[in-house]
């Protein structure tokens, strides 16, 4: 419905691009295995039906589960793609400048966390345990990214490995995880789990008495958004939520609460907020803080394509679209979260800031009210990945 609302100003208000209109359509796929049918077949699928039933010439991917369709959007259908998910850097070097991640990859994520972990002294000395799962690309993504370099600073981290099966939800092996960790309780963890395998790996640590550690987590499997959090609580109530609280995130600042909530919103955002309430036949957006973030999400992906659209020209081909979208330069994005896409720089985010999740969140008694599953707050500004 969001983005129906921006593409419908866009088409009708604005005229739309050099006499031609946006025609968008909705593919919905699974996020869990369904019908007998494992998420990498559904990513497939979803893929197949964006890409040739259509077909389109850029795909947007804002959800968390779609299954690992990148490789296929890209590479395989030549088309262009958008997506929120972080995804490892080979992906982006090969996809021939049609992939814009509006995010960190996996190694630059790792890479700014462990940083980031190190100049705040967070590791020295400590326990140091890692769990990871056999998702697509996610095994390779965290060996590569924060395996070999905690071993390289002569760190010496136990590492986990979750079994998948084919699904979203990764609890093979837990048993012999959560066995170790009762012996040899980690000082810091670094769950790299998908959202919806972590709430059950932090319910078993609680069950078997592990001692709370030092949880850090990044951009990686998106940890590092409050839709992603939200789910620790729905699954394990408040005794999770508080095993959680406290939990350290490294990542590109996303929209603050308090801002939010206080309606300090900057000019880019006011008239996202503004021409979205215009013509939108909802309203609960005004009372609800996290669909405000989304909608700002999807007002900055959709200012991504519509610039990219002008730019190309009059009756453009697919590449000159494509290549239009991989030079965009700087860009509008929700809060202080700056950044920019350059032919050498798919990933959008130039900061990174020290965040923690707070739960219950104690941000104002509002927002403890309307955030009862818990919040992330920055800690510090945000710094420039570039000079920091």
């Amino acid at each position: 419905e969001i983005f129906s609302v921006f593409i419908k100003i866009l088409n009708e208000e604005c005229g739309g691009f050099h006499g031609r209109k946006i025609d968008l359509k909705e593919i919905t796929t699974f996020p869990l295995e369904a019908f007998d049918i494992d998420i990498s077949t559904l990513g497939t699928i979803a893929c197949l039906n964006a890409t040739k039933d259509i077909p389109s010439v850029i795909v947007v991917d804002i959800s968390q589960f779609s299954g690992p369709l990148e490789n296929c959007i890209v590479n395989e259908q030549k088309t262009a793609l958008v997506t929120t998910k972080v995804l490892p850097s080979q992906i982006a070097i090969s996809s021939n400048n049609r992939l814009l991640i509006d995010s960190f990859s996996a190694e630059q994520a790792f890479s700014l966390m462990l940083m980031s972990a190190e100049e705040k002294g967070l590791l020295t000395n400590q326990s140091i345990a890692i769990v990871a799962d056999d998702s697509l690309g996610n095994y390779e993504s965290v060996i590569t990214g924060l395996v070999e370099p905690l071993r390289e600073l002569n760190y010496d981290p136990e590492f986990h490995f979750l079994n998948c099966e084919g699904a979203i939800f990764c609890n093979i092996e837990i048993e012999r995880t959560i066995n170790a960790f009762k012996d040899n309780p980690p000082d810091v963890l670094f769950p790299t789990l998908n959202p919806i395998s972590l709430p059950e790996l932090l319910t078993q640590m609680i069950s078997n008495d592990v001692p709370k550690p030092q949880i850090i987590q990044s951009a990686f499997n998106q940890q590092d958004d409050e839709q992603s959090t939200n789910h620790i609580f729905n699954y394990g109530g408040s005794k999770v939520a508080d095993y959680y609280n406290g939990t350290i995130i490294f990542s590109h600042p996303y929209v603050e609460n308090q801002r939010i909530f206080e309606s300090q919103l900057s000019p880019f955002e006011e008239m996202c907020i503004k021409e979205y309430s215009r013509v939108s036949d909802l309203d609960q957006h005004s009372i609800d803080p996290r669909r405000t973030e989304t909608i700002l999400k999807i007002c900055s992906i959709t200012r991504y394509i519509a610039r990219a659209l002008y730019d190309a020209g009059v009756n453009p081909s697919r590449r000159r679209i494509h290549e239009s979208l991989s030079t965009l330069g700087p860009v509008d994005s929700p809060g202080l979260s700056f950044g920019s896409f350059t032919l050498n720089k798919p990933t959008r985010p130039s900061s990174i800031q020290h965040m923690e999740y707070q739960f219950p969140c104690g941000i104002s008694k509002e927002a403890e009210s309307q955030n009862y599953s818990g919040c992330i707050i920055p800690i510090s500004s945000p710094e420039n990945i570039f000079t920091n």
